[in-house]
Formats: structure tokens, sequence, C-alpha cells
């Protein structure tokens, strides 16, 4: 248990539970990790933060498991985990932490009164740690636990995408994940698996899609994208400007999906041969999610790529033909536990039915179709947290 005060082992809220209960929070922890632990991107945020992904994640758990059930940390605690030491704790505190007074000085520069105001950039997301001192003592305080776990998830990338190397480290470390997530869900056998491979078109080098997941049903073409949906695109009322930008980047994600089909239903595919009567899905893969729902966001999605699709000599009814969806990879996991019991088509044959449910997230799809299947969803990475926490 944990002791007031002091970082020491892992409070009950963080115990390792059953697949069949494993909690959001730990299938999200599991994707994180194993994308920062890919050799090229830890090697970037060893060299910018002083810290490989191990301990940063067993100082986030640590941090996150002390703060659901207190308030307070003294500062400098005393650490009672092997491997860990103030040195790499104060390590993580320089970027997520910061004293009252410049949280408060930056909650004033970004103060707004306006329509916008419900959506302002809160300053506890960047540093969710508060460094305070009373009596003369030091300490640390989580105001909103939720943030620090984001901080030390998704939040990370924020601290080094501007490291040299770090766009191809990270797509790479997303597209290893997925093939991973892949091959775990193919345990039985029932799909066959593409991963991407070089190919010539004339003198133009070219990549195959990222992964081609295929049954004797249809086949998913699957692009991975790490693209983020940027903050005042989700937030701004004022203008719809921002928004119709990161549209036509999500178009343009699409786009290239049809394009890289193009080359395989002309025989460029090197390790495989066109198929014209197996069914094909387009996938685009998001690490994070997009919120592409509902009738105006993805109409206007639909609108723009087709355009785009004419524009560059595709056929605009390759749309109905070979109907798209935009997953976020957390909804990756059960799409691939669901089909591979369901079958490829007898689920995307239902998902990109228009207008309803294609507009729908693929989760509330799931939830709403396929409900026995998905409750029967686990994490695909269990392990991941005893290798985090090997030492303990």
């Amino acid at each position: 248990m944990l002791i007031t005060y002091t970082i020491s082992a892992f409070g009950p809220s963080w115990q390792p539970v059953t697949e069949a209960c494993v909690s959001p929070n730990s299938i999200k922890l599991g994707r994180y990790y194993k994308i920062f632990s890919h050799p090229d991107l830890e090697a970037i945020l060893h060299r910018k933060i002083g810290l490989g992904a191990k301990d940063l994640y067993l100082l986030g758990i640590a941090l996150l498991s002390h703060f659901i059930d207190n308030f307070a940390l003294d500062y400098p605690p005393h650490i009672d985990i092997p491997n860990l030491n103030q040195e790499k704790l104060d390590a993580l505190l320089a970027y997520i932490a910061q004293p009252m007074s410049a949280l408060r000085k930056h909650a004033r520069q970004t103060h707004v009164v306006d329509v916008n105001y419900p959506y302002l950039f809160n300053p506890l997301q960047a540093y969710p740690l508060i460094r305070e001192r009373y009596a003369g003592r030091g300490f640390l305080l989580a105001p909103i636990p939720t943030f620090l776990l984001r901080r030390f998830t998704e939040g990370i990338y924020y601290e080094i995408f501007q490291e040299g190397g770090f766009a191809a480290a990270f797509g790479e470390a997303f597209q290893s994940y997925v093939g991973e997530a892949i091959h775990r869900a193919n345990a039985n056998g029932s799909f066959t698996v593409y991963p991407a491979v070089e190919y010539w078109v004339g003198r133009d080098r070219k990549d195959t899609v990222d992964w081609i997941v295929a049954d004797h049903t249809a086949m998913l073409f699957i692009e991975c994208k790490t693209k983020r949906l940027q903050l005042k695109a989700k937030t701004e009322i004022h203008s719809t400007e921002a928004l119709e930008e990161q549209l036509d980047k999500l178009a343009d994600f699409l786009l290239q999906l049809y394009r890289t089909i193009r080359d395989y239903r002309d025989g460029h595919y090197p390790h495989m041969a066109y198929d014209p009567h197996r069914k094909l899905y387009p996938v685009a893969l998001t690490l994070e999610e997009w919120f592409a729902f509902g009738p105006k966001i993805i109409d206007e999605v639909d609108r723009r790529l087709q355009s785009k699709l004419v524009e560059h000599g595709l056929n605009p009814a390759w749309l109905q033909q070979m109907p798209y969806s935009i997953v976020a990879a957390s909804d990756m996991e059960p799409l691939l536990q669901v089909v591979v019991r369901v079958g490829i088509d007898p689920v995307m044959a239902q998902k990109t039915v228009r207008p309803e449910p294609w507009q729908w997230v693929m989760g509330a799809f799931l939830w709403h179709r396929f409900l026995t299947e998905y409750r029967d969803t686990h994490n695909f990475f269990p392990e991941v947290w005893n290798e985090i926490t090997v030492n303990l």
C-alpha cells in the first residue's frame, strides 16, 4: 500500500486485473508504453528528458497511484522503489511540475471571456503537478490526477516532437505497435497479414499500405497516421477555419489510401496479386481520436475527398465500392478481436452503411451491433505491467 507522502509500491487501484475486466487506463498505458519503448523513439525520449520509457512509466504510475488517494506528496519524498531515485524524479518534474505562481501567470495570459471560454487550455494539462511550500516544507500537489495520466501517456509527445528524427521514429513505432496488435489478434491464424513493402511504378519508388489484413470474406487496407487533431480545431467557435484545415488533412490521409489501392488494382503490389472478387475496406488508423463522426464532419470529409479523387484521376465511385473508415487506435484492438470471430466483411459491411452507422465512431458501432463479441474483448498487452514493474 502507499504510505502518505512516500513514493513506494502501487496502491490497489493499480494492481493487475484479469483480462476480462481490464480498465481502459491499463490499455492506454500499455499502448503508449509499447510505442515509446520502441528503440528509435526511446532514444529520443532519453536524449530529451533523460529517462527511458520504463523509468518514465514507473514514475508516472507511482505518482498517479499516490495521488489517487492522497492530495499531497512530501518533496523531496522518500523513494522506496528499486531503480528510481531523486535524480530521475527531478528529470520528470522539470517537465510536468510548476509552482502555483507560474501556473496563475500562465492562466492570466491565456484567459479570455468569449464563446470559447469553456474550452480554454488549462495550464494543469501541461503541468499537472504543483510545487508548493508550507511551514518550511516542500510539497507536490495534483488537483486533477487524470491530467497526470494524460501527461505521461499522449502528453509526452509535446516534449519530444520537435527533436531530430522524431517524425520517422514516431511513425515507425506506431506502425510496429499496430502490427503487433494484428498478430496477437491473429493467434488462431484466421487472417493473412501483409506488412508494408516497397514497390516501383516506373521510376517512382513507393511503399504499399502499412498493413493488409485479409480473411476469406474481405480485406482491410490499414494506413497508420500519428498526426493529431489540433486543439484550435476542437475548440474554436467563432471561426471554422482551423477545423476545415484539419478536415482537409484527414481527406488527404484517405486520398493516400485510395492512391495506393489504385496501384494494388493495377498489379504493382509485389507481395499480393489483385483479387477483383474480394471486398476491400480502406481504414485510416489514427493514434489519437479525431472525433470524426456525425453528418456535418463526415459529410464534409467525404465532399473534400471526392473532389481530391477526381483531381488525381481516381474514380469517386470507389467511395461506395470500397467505403473507408476512420478508426482511432483505442477502437482498433476491439475491432480486430470482433472481426477475427465474425469475419471482416460481416462487420465492415454493416459499419459502412450510409448514412448510419457509417457516421458513427467504430467503438460505438461495435457496442451497438456486436455487443456480445465486444464485451469479450481483452487487453492485447497484459504483460506490460510486469515489464514495467519487474523489479518491484
